[in-house]
């Protein structure tokens, strides 16, 4: 049980070799390390170094240290742009965030019951790197934990309950999680409060500062989706309730939409947050900082909710 990165996928490599297939190792530097210079490569700018396997001119990458990647998979931090193949003509490879696309799914679906409670069902298709860190936190800290942290993440106390996962130990997979919730709708004065969002809204702008002088890189290309169906309590009318809004970054590059209505005695809303990159200049840090600015004060709007004269 020894053996730093490099070891343990130079061994996966000389096995790969055995196996008589076309396997090379490729030097790179992780995002916490910097970028190297793609026309002049100094060993000492390279942190990290995983596996490249060619089959039928099909690349696949992989990294043999991190035991919750799917086949073909590369943990997040390895997309940090170009890296050299360890090979005679020391082939220029690049990784590159702005194509890795993920894609998170949310529904919610929430119901009333004889008793004045609302039961909800909530499920959940993780991002493939999102899930790559929920394999790790159910390995370190096990389910219980994972759904009490969970609970918490809701803007009304509630109880969870059923919570079940499904493609955990699938690794080439995204995750997804399930679980069933109750809470009670806390009437102030004939008045009912809800964030629509519940546990999903974006709640702080991920851009603190002003003005930046450094490009941003995010981890991946986000597709972020949420889609609530919920009944309105029996005996209650809506009073208030968010103005629908669809909003484009970029002329198009990207979009938040949030859609809301009543249908009957259901409201329905979709919100969803897509960018087209995941590298943005510096003079574009100021219009992306206010695009999430929106978000942020938009799901944070709440249904109002009157009680029956």
């Amino acid at each position: 049980r020894n053996g730093n990165v490099a070891d343990i996928n130079l061994l996966l490599i000389a096995m790969l070799r055995q196996a008589r297939l076309n396997a090379a190792p490729v030097l790179l530097s992780t995002r916490s390390n910097g970028k190297i210079y793609p026309a002049y490569p100094i060993r000492s700018k390279f942190n990290y170094t995983i596996a490249n396997l060619i089959i039928d001119s099909v690349d696949y990458d992989m990294d043999a240290t991190r035991p919750f990647l799917g086949f073909g998979k590369l943990h997040e931090s390895a997309y940090n742009g170009f890296a050299r193949k360890v090979t005679p003509e020391a082939e220029l490879m690049k990784f590159d965030a702005d194509s890795l696309k993920q894609q998170e799914v949310t529904t919610i679906f929430i119901v009333n019951d004889d008793k004045g409670k609302m039961n909800g069902h909530f499920e959940q298709q993780a991002t493939y790197f999102d899930s790559y860190r929920l394999r790790a936190r159910i390995k370190e800290k096990g389910e219980e934990a994972y759904f009490k942290e969970r609970a918490k993440t809701f803007m009304q106390d509630v109880d969870l309950s059923n919570g079940k996962f499904k493609k955990l130990q699938d690794y080439s997979e995204p995750a997804i999680v399930e679980y069933d919730f109750t809470f009670s709708h806390p009437d102030e004065n004939g008045m009912i409060y809800l964030n629509p969002m519940f546990s999903e809204s974006l709640r702080s702008n991920p851009f603190k500062s002003a003005n930046r002088k450094y490009p941003v890189e995010m981890p991946c290309v986000m597709d972020v989706n949420y889609t609530l169906s919920m009944q309105i309590p029996v005996g209650y009318v809506v009073e208030d309730m968010p103005k629908s809004t669809l909003v484009e970054y970029n002329d198009g590059e990207g979009i938040f939409q949030f859609l809301i209505g009543q249908q009957g005695d259901m409201i329905q809303l979709r919100s969803r947050i897509k960018l087209g990159r995941a590298n943005y200049e510096p003079d574009e840090y100021t219009s992306l900082r206010e695009f999430f600015d929106m978000i942020v004060k938009k799901h944070a709007e709440q249904i109002v909710l009157k009680k029956k004269s």
